[in-house]
């Protein structure tokens, strides 16, 4: 069973894969929404990461990176439809 203190060590050491992400795609997060759900796609990372595969942190980028291309989809399909 995974520690939370477990968790908790690994977001202290990739939590700066979120903020670079943020940062790379300009997103401007007041409500964290964007930081949550980093956050939750690092948590599915950790859960599902295989060592045989590679790194961590690069399955970590590139599963945050998919989730956050998916939202900023999601909200310019709806900022579109709401014009």
């Amino acid at each position: 069973m995974v520690q939370a203190s477990d968790f908790n060590n690994l977001l202290k050491k990739h939590e700066n894969i979120i903020f670079h992400l943020i940062h790379k795609y300009g997103i401007r997060d007041p409500e964290n929404e964007f930081y949550q759900e980093g956050i939750i796609t690092l948590w599915k990372a950790f859960e599902t990461y295989d060592e045989t595969k590679g790194k961590f942190s690069t399955y970590a980028y590139f599963l945050i990176q998919k989730k956050f291309l998916t939202l900023i989809r999601k909200h310019n399909r709806q900022w579109e439809k709401n014009q």
